[in-house]
């Protein structure tokens, strides 16, 4: 909206014509016609603070809605939306005259629709923080989880450990046999059948559990390091399930996952 800026004749007839008594006080008069004027100019130059102490000054000398129009301009300059409006009401109220009474209803929306930012600007403002307090405590669960060694990582562990096991055993059953070996050959130089024969049906097992083992330790091994693997870099990246059924025998458990 721009300054509704009046003549001062216009100004003046106003004043005669609306108040015949009041009109004849000419010093009066010539007080609000400078205080209209000096606030005209207060507000062409920028200086709305200035030119708001001038057109209270008018208003209380001659309660002209007009006055109120420029005042509500004022304050709605330097972004004073409450007094903007409670004023362009307080104008309204006055029964401005055209076109000032439809551009003063226009602003009166407008303001209403400002004030109304104004006040729910805190209000959106918390929840935002709020919204983006959450986001950050939920992306500070999610990394914790992330980091954390869960129970995969510790099947993983029991099972590789298991493997190591198994390898450990096949290796003392291999180092086991080179006495059984040295054995078997001293039977055999004796020509003692039943010793060669025990001695090779041992050493046979011996050879039979030591590559069961073998590969028994080598399998679990590699199972627990691929998940312990899994947990470490995977983990969150991959969907799994754990999933019991029965079996003629009893139950079967399966722990599913796929990246």
């Amino acid at each position: 909206m721009t300054f509704r800026l009046i003549a001062t004749f216009c100004f003046l007839s106003i004043l005669w014509v609306s108040t015949p008594a009041f009109a004849q006080d000419a010093a009066t008069i010539a007080k609000v016609e400078k205080h209209f004027e000096n606030g005209a100019n207060f507000f062409q130059s920028g200086q709305y603070e200035q030119a708001i102490d001038e057109f209270e000054a008018g208003y209380a000398l001659y309660p002209d809605p007009i006055l109120l129009y420029n005042i509500s301009l004022a304050h709605g300059k330097l972004a004073r939306v409450d007094k903007s409006l409670t004023v362009a009401e307080l104008a309204e109220s006055m029964k401005l005259q055209e076109p000032d009474r439809t551009q003063n209803s226009s602003r009166i929306v407008a303001l209403r629709r400002a004030q109304l930012a104004h006040n729910m600007a805190p209000i959106v403002a918390e929840q935002v923080k709020a919204e983006k307090r959450k986001q950050a405590e939920l992306e500070e669960k999610k990394r914790r989880e992330a980091n954390k060694f869960g129970t995969l990582g510790w099947v993983g562990i029991g099972v590789a450990g298991a493997g190591v096991a198994a390898l450990v055993g096949a290796l003392i059953l291999d180092a086991s046999l080179s006495s059984d070996i040295d054995a078997f050959e001293d039977a055999a130089a004796r020509g003692d059948q039943l010793e060669y024969d025990r001695l090779k049906s041992d050493i046979e097992s011996k050879q039979s559990t030591s590559q069961i083992l073998l590969f028994t330790g080598i399998g679990l091994t590699a199972v627990g390091a691929g998940f312990i693997v899994y947990e470490l870099f995977f983990k969150g990246r991959s969907d799994s399930a754990v999933s019991i059924a029965p079996t003629d025998g009893g139950a079967a458990a399966t722990y599913q996952f796929r990246f």
